[in-house]
């Protein structure tokens, strides 16, 4: 599978013991289906359509179950597949993401405003998860590959404005070309990371305590 976002659409012939390749315009890898255009879209369609399936079986079985009961079955077996390796895809679309956010409104208007309420939006979610991963990685404990690919420390002259304790753990942010690398993983994740207070940070490394720190922070800056 030739990858390129090249809009001409034309690739090189692929040839091994003088026969020419197949060549494929969308592979599956761990789960994942990636494109030739390195676009997530087909991949966050294809979830969209079994969410979207295991919702109608929710709506067909609304009579027997109770909205807690609904709302168990959600978020143990539905919500899981919307939010698998989001941290890869999250830098996707809008148009595209906004898609996942109407089929959860279909299940809070099978669980009621009152339950509704204790699910917290995919975005938030979706974030803190990209931001606990990198916490992970910040701190080393990854494979070596993963750990040399976070952004180096970024270092600021003490008479700057940003020069603040927060300041101690930014990371530098890279200046990108193309929308595809500003929204993957570690080019976006490290935007974000560079926008927490000092108090998402634990004294010493806890990723549990830092996972609910960044939740509480992102809520709060949540805005519908």
């Amino acid at each position: 599978m030739p990858c390129s976002r090249s809009r001409d659409g034309s690739q090189p012939s692929l040839v091994m013991s003088n026969s020419n390749l197949h060549q494929k315009e969308a592979i599956s890898f761990l789960g994942l289906t990636i494109t030739s255009d390195l676009s997530w879209n087909t991949y966050i369609q294809s979830i969209v359509k079994k969410v979207a399936q295991r919702i109608g079986a929710l709506y067909r079985a609304s009579h027997y179950l109770s909205p807690p009961a609904i709302l168990y079955f959600y978020k143990s077996s539905i919500r899981p597949v919307m939010e698998y390796c989001c941290h890869l895809w999250a830098g996707a679309s809008k148009t595209c993401l906004s898609t996942l956010d109407r089929l959860e409104r279909r299940v809070k208007n099978l669980v009621g405003p009152q339950l509704a309420s204790e699910l917290q939006p995919l975005s938030v979610r979706r974030d803190v998860a990209s931001l606990s991963l990198f916490y992970r990685y910040y701190f080393g404990r990854c494979s070596s590959a993963l750990s040399e690919s976070v952004p180096k420390p970024q270092v600021f002259s003490r008479n700057t404005r940003r020069a603040s304790p927060t300041a101690c753990y930014h990371v530098e942010t890279e200046r990108t070309g193309t929308v595809s690398r500003s929204n993957s993983f570690f080019v976006r994740t490290s935007k974000l990371w560079n926008k927490l207070p000092l108090t998402c940070f634990p004294n010493q490394y806890n990723l549990g305590s830092f996972k609910r720190r960044v939740n509480r922070h992102l809520m709060s800056c949540y805005v519908v």
